[in-house]
């Protein structure tokens, strides 16, 4: 999706993770977690290591297709994850993004919206469009914990 040679020729790091995959994190409940997490724990690192690596830890952005698209607008939506009283220094580092760039995420992993093929970008637009988040929060289904659309305020 993200074209890593042209970011580097224009100044800009990439870093590429892995995750656990949900079909290998049984133990974890919902299993969603574990990747969403795992992306999360990436950042936190990268954030750790910016010194060290020249990178400027205000301006870290996201790019991914599909799963990876669903992490980055997880994260980017998602509250931050930082344990300022935690003994891990990586651990008190922000999951906040900069920004995102994604193509062909899942907005959603609700499986009444996903089944019915009904898409939440456009109740987002309509949502972003209108500054009014009542109404679409009421007529919306429970999405649960890995969609990003939950996380996203105004």
């Amino acid at each position: 999706f993200a074209d890593a040679s042209a970011l580097l020729k224009n100044g800009i790091s990439v870093v590429a993770i892995n995750y656990r995959l949900m079909a290998h994190s049984r133990d974890v409940v919902p299993p969603v977690k574990a990747p969403l997490h795992d992306a999360a724990r990436a950042l936190q690192f990268v954030r750790s290591k910016a010194k060290d690596w020249n990178i400027d830890k205000n301006r870290i952005g996201a790019a991914g297709g599909s799963a990876g698209a669903c992490s980055s607008l997880w994260l980017l939506y998602h509250g931050d994850l930082a344990d300022l009283k935690s003994k891990d220094p990586v651990d008190r580092e922000s999951t906040r993004l900069f920004c995102a760039a994604v193509n062909g995420a899942q907005t959603t992993l609700d499986p009444k919206k996903r089944k019915s093929g009904r898409q939440i970008v456009a109740m987002v637009a309509t949502l972003l469009a209108r500054k009014d988040s009542s109404n679409f929060w009421r007529a919306g289904r429970k999405c649960c914990l890995g969609s990003p659309s939950i996380h996203l305020t105004l």
